[in-house]
């Protein structure tokens, strides 16, 4: 019953917890100002405003602030805009989210055309707010209030200065210049601010605006106005691509008149198109323009990359004979040339497959010899040992492990190879007890080091036969542990004006509820700090905080290959980049559909890292990052009613359709682990081909046999994952002991 009873008093008092250091720490809130943050994370909008109403804010002018924007809110998303200006001005006085609330009356003054008030806000904001994140977005503001009033000219100078002070060339904002410039008969200048939208932020939707203006002038004054050179043309499409616009990088392709291009330049772009074509699917289109390339008539530098390109097409369709024909040709024509290094490669890839296995390890030699400096030739090299390894040559394998850790100290696959080293004299019963220490030491959040982990009861690859017996409080344990540890990092580093107000500002905004509008404050304040192990603490729990775990995330991996005999440290980056949000839901779901809910966190921590918000690249959506057509079918079962794609974006019923699916698929893989979640990331289809191909019984070398390379480190990751959630939940009991006493 103490357990109990104190786990439900933290639980209150841990979200009414004030921040630390500062005279802002020191209030306190009303019991209906709670519920009214609740109501507006629930978007009940009436009900948090009736619970507004009845707040009494004292003399604290933090908590009248906060009061008043909250009051604002509420009353816009009510559509009571007259009411929202007057608790927007009174909130306009608070130190912390004054720039918030001046934001909000400018959008309301822009909105009812008042272009003067505009300007008087707009004015008010830069003079009190110069540190704010929003500055940037009330220049905007200012610069229509000038343009309402009648100063066209002034508004383009003002933004024109706007962007030569603070280096900031938003689209909307050049578009604003251009059109003003239009507006005022200053042609000229009007066509250069376009262009360089254009091509110079082309990813923008602001650049569709632009191009039909430059087309406007160049019908009117074919003269004056030509088109750009191919340079210029070429990086614009270059940003298209790394923006992942291929489609739109295509269409501007094919609108170039090649006609008049040079071999070289029109390789070049034959090549873009190519590439931009097989990122969007369309791989037959893409192997005709790659073919192109390796016809022309003079031999483009461009050509070697098209026949590597083209022979990857031909290997991932299966057609082993046309790839090694191609990859022999570049290798011939192009012996020195870089991708000469990937076509040894994927030879002894073809030439493994086939069983040659000669030919695979002479082809990986040719490219660790020839390419010694290339992440190719590090590549072969773990290959050679791999391959080794496999075929029972324990010694040849050791030696060549051995050779890549001097020689490659700072790869990707060297927690890999720590591990197969060790594994190889483990088979000739050699010590390999310093080999494993190496990687403990090294590699702390490694798959490979809880491998080497000879704690970990059952291994990683158990099968989830018996799910953990589901204890509510591990998420709020997770919380305590992480409170208690922060305490000595908790002491502000040195900071400046503007990032103390940065930092205070992210602080309010958490207490109140808007977890997001923290991120970019703390990210500010990041950038300028020294990049010690105690700023990232400090930092990263404010992140914590904010239920921002993917800043957090990203954040910590900047120190877990530091060398820290500080165990506190350690022990609170684990906590952080490993926290348990969403448990509650997670619990009741997993223990529903009958499996550990760990796996579910585990999975839910790679897919999305904890971000209810993303969308990946494949179209995956939410926490749990399913696609459309998986989701519409789970949760028109589960809920038996219409799928809409927002849904996806609910944590709660993410979690449901997430636990369903990974119930479904254990089921499926006879309740196979490993198999269950490489069916996760790449289906079932995929897994079953793999499972016909590689034996399963010895789950290590399985892993490093999945031939997609993404699901390969997928399934390492989420076990990895799954690894240190175990070990934490395991010490849960000795932690409740010690709340109990407290």
């Amino acid at each position: 019953m103490k357990v109990k009873a104190f786990l439900a008093a933290f639980l209150i008092t841990f979200y009414l917890l004030p921040a630390p250091h500062d005279a802002y720490a020191k209030m306190a809130y009303p019991k209906n100002f709670r519920h009214a943050v609740e109501k507006i994370k629930e978007k009940k909008w009436e009900e948090a405003y009736k619970s507004l109403w009845l707040i009494d804010a004292g003399d604290n002018d933090y908590v009248k602030a906060n009061t008043s924007y909250l009051m604002g809110y509420t009353q816009l998303k009510l559509g009571k805009a007259k009411g929202a200006k007057t608790s927007f001005l009174k909130a306009s006085r608070g130190k912390l989210i004054g720039d918030w609330a001046l934001l909000h009356l400018a959008e309301i003054e822009a909105q009812s055309g008042s272009f003067e008030r505009l300007l008087e806000i707009s004015e008010r904001f830069i003079t009190e707010f110069p540190f704010s994140p929003l500055y940037d977005t009330i220049a905007g503001y200012k610069a229509k209030g000038l343009k309402g009033t009648g100063n066209t000219r002034g508004a383009i100078a003002f933004l024109e200065n706007h962007i030569e002070k603070h280096k900031k060339k938003k689209g909307e904002y050049l578009l604003e210049i251009a059109d003003s410039l239009l507006e005022t008969g200053q042609t000229k200048k009007a066509y250069g601010r376009y262009q360089e939208i254009f091509y110079q932020q082309p990813h923008l939707p602001e650049a569709d605006k632009a191009e039909t203006e430059i087309l406007k002038l160049r019908k009117k004054f074919p003269e004056s106005y030509k088109p750009a050179n191919f340079g210029r043309q070429l990086k614009r499409i270059e940003k298209l691509m790394k923006e992942r616009q291929y489609p739109k990088a295509i269409g501007y392709i094919n609108s170039i008149n090649t006609k008049n291009l040079l071999p070289a330049e029109r390789s070049k772009l034959w090549l873009k198109k190519g590439i931009s074509l097989k990122r969007s699917q369309k791989t037959k289109e893409a192997i005709k323009v790659y073919k192109k390339i390796i016809e022309m008539k003079s031999k483009v530098r461009e050509r070697p990359t098209a026949l590597y390109l083209l022979a990857k097409i031909e290997w991932n369709l299966g057609n082993d004979s046309k790839t090694l024909k191609l990859l022999s040709k570049l290798i011939k024509e192009y012996p020195h040339h870089k991708m000469a290094a990937s076509a040894y490669y994927v030879t002894a890839k073809i030439m493994q497959n086939k069983e040659r296995y000669s030919d695979a390890l002479k082809n990986y030699r040719l490219a660790v010899r020839k390419f010694p400096k290339t992440d190719t030739a590090a590549s072969s090299l773990w290959n050679i040992g791999w391959l080794q390894y496999q075929r029972g040559e324990y010694g040849k394998a050791e030696k060549t492990f051995r050779q890549f850790e001097k020689k490659y100290p700072f790869s990707a696959h060297l927690p890999k190879v720590i591990y197969w080293h060790a594994k190889s004299l483990d088979m000739q019963k050699k010590n390999s007890g310093y080999i494993y220490d190496k990687l403990k030491k090294n590699f702390r959040y490694s798959y490979y080091t809880l491998l080497a982990d000879k704690k970990m009861e059952g291994g990683l690859y158990k099968n989830v036969s018996k799910p953990i017996k589901v204890k509510k409080s591990f998420g709020i344990i997770n919380k305590y542990k992480i409170e208690k540890q922060i305490i000595p990092y908790k002491k502000e580093p040195p900071l400046n004006a503007k990032q103390k107000w940065m930092l205070n500002s992210a602080r309010n905004w958490i207490e109140i509820g808007f977890m997001e509008r923290s991120t970019d404050l703390i990210k500010i304040v990041d950038k300028k700090l020294p990049n010690t192990t105690k700023n990232l603490l400090f930092l990263s729990y404010f992140n914590y905080k904010g239920n921002n775990f993917e800043q957090t995330l990203k954040k910590f991996w900047r120190v877990t290959g530091k060398k820290t005999n500080d165990e506190q440290a350690n022990q609170l980056i684990t906590l952080l980049m490993f926290p348990v949000p969403y448990w509650n839901a997670i619990a009741r779901e997993s223990e529903k559909y009958g499996i550990d809910p760990l796996l579910v966190l585990s999975i839910m921590r790679q897919e999305s890292l904890f971000n209810s918000d993303v969308v990946s690249r494949a179209d995956a959506h939410g926490l749990m990052q399913i696609i459309p057509p998986t989701g519409k079918r789970i949760f028109e079962k589960i809920y038996l009613e219409e799928f809409k794609l927002e849904k996806l974006h609910e944590p709660e019923i993410a979690i449901k359709m997430g636990a369903f699916h990974l119930a479904d698929l254990l089921k499926s893989s006879k309740n196979d682990l490993v198999l269950a979640i490489a069916s996760y990331n790449a289906g079932r289809r995929a897994v079953k081909k793999w499972t016909k191909r590689f034996p399963l019984n010895d789950m290590e070398k399985f892993i490093e046999k999945i031939p997609y390379p993404e699901t390969r480190g997928y399934v390492k990751k989420v076990l990895r994952n799954y690894g240190i959630y175990k070990k934490m939940y395991k010490e849960m009991v000795g932690v409740e002991i010690a709340m109990s006493k407290e």
